[in-house]
């Protein structure tokens, strides 16, 4: 008489192999999720930790950190130097701020990180470890004296250099925040040319991935603040760290969000092919509609939603916030938050969205 082995049949291997497959496709999203719970926890003590430090700016100089505002130097990047092909097109001229949008993104030593890097003690919290898209150091300016030394050294930056498009409307920080890169100009590198992690990482730059509301309020006193308890002033952000429109922070790694799809990127006087230098994936001309309907499908835009749907916001009192994304825009179209920028309906970002105000 016969006996049977020891082993299993193959009938039985196969039903424990789809008992771990049903078990493994039950527990994964349970995993991910609890991950980027701990991610969200993470981004929101980055962003808590910065809206004390601001808060400690404002209580030794009431008012936020200046802009530039120098004559000579406003008046030299409205002259779009180093761009001879963009004069005339009504883009690069000084009514939208000149050749860098906002030159005071030309001065390495205005970078809100930079004049609250004595208050936060660590660069790191300006990370978001969910984010999908970053912004950070990238034209790195030596000398101390950086208006002359760019004015010296025009011709070798700027879309008409021989070096292409590359210069400090990207975002210019001092030496010491571009790691490898020490000075852009004799280097001829950015510290974080394409705006990835990993180009950051290769090059150990300074990487920022949380908004702070500098185009907005940038030298107004504190007492711009009607309710500073509302009033935004740092967030999850986009690739443009310095601007925290409505749709931008509701939607961090959505690029152009507050444009309705009708422009190629979220900075509307940018070139799209410098722009797409700096993220491998956009989001919006790629995953969305151009007319603007995709802001009706909220299945589509929780995918941008930085953290389980929702973001991180920190206010002008200090504390800091959770938010699911459609909540965060409905108290600001309801008025309950303040301070943050709006393009305003007949800017080159129309037309908007129906049921979004931005």
């Amino acid at each position: 008489m016969r006996t049977r082995g020891s082993g299993f049949t193959l009938i039985e291997l196969l039903v424990v192999i789809a008992i771990i497959a049903i078990l493994a496709a039950m527990l994964f999203p349970v995993f991910a999720r609890a991950r980027e719970s701990a991610r969200k926890i993470q981004c929101l003590s980055n962003v808590k930790n910065i809206a004390i430090a601001i808060n400690m700016y404002l209580t030794d100089y009431d008012a936020f950190p200046p802009s530039e505002t120098r004559s000579e130097v406003t008046n030299y990047f409205d002259s779009i130097p180093g761009s001879a092909s963009r004069q005339g097109t009504g883009i690069w001229n000084g009514t939208i701020g000149g050749h860098c949008g906002v030159c005071t993104k030309a001065n390495p030593y205005l970078r809100w990180p930079t004049i609250l890097d004595d208050y936060t003690k660590n660069r790191d919290i300006w990370r978001c470890p969910s984010a999908k898209i970053i912004g950070g150091a990238s034209f790195i300016i030596q000398p101390t004296d950086w208006f002359n030394y760019l004015v010296s050294l025009a011709g070798e930056w700027g879309d008409d250099s021989p070096n292409g498009y590359w210069g400090p409307c990207l975002y210019a920080y001092p030496n010491g925040w571009g790691g490898t890169v020490t000075d852009s100009m004799t280097q001829l590198q950015l510290a974080v040319p394409s705006g990835s992690l990993e180009s950051a990482a290769a090059s150990q730059a300074f990487v920022q991935s949380i908004a702070v509301n500098a185009d907005t309020i940038a030298g107004a006193k504190t007492s711009r603040m009607d309710d500073a308890s509302s009033y935004v002033i740092v967030g999850d952000g986009s690739q443009n760290v310095t601007t925290m429109g409505p749709g931008l922070t509701a939607y961090p790694d959505l690029c152009n969000a507050e444009c309705a799809g009708t422009m190629p990127y979220c900075d509307p006087w940018v070139d799209w092919e410098v722009c797409s230098a700096w993220a491998s994936d956009c989001g919006l001309e790629y995953h969305a509609p151009q007319d603007g309907s995709f802001y009706n499908d909220r299945q589509l835009l929780k995918k941008y939603a930085r953290h389980l749907g929702g973001v991180n916001v920190g206010f002008g009192d200090g504390h800091a916030q959770w938010f699911p994304s459609d909540t965060f825009l409905g108290m600001y179209r309801d008025g309950k938050l303040s301070g943050l920028w709006n393009s305003g309906p007949t800017s080159q970002c129309a037309p908007y969205p129906g049921n979004y105000l931005f």
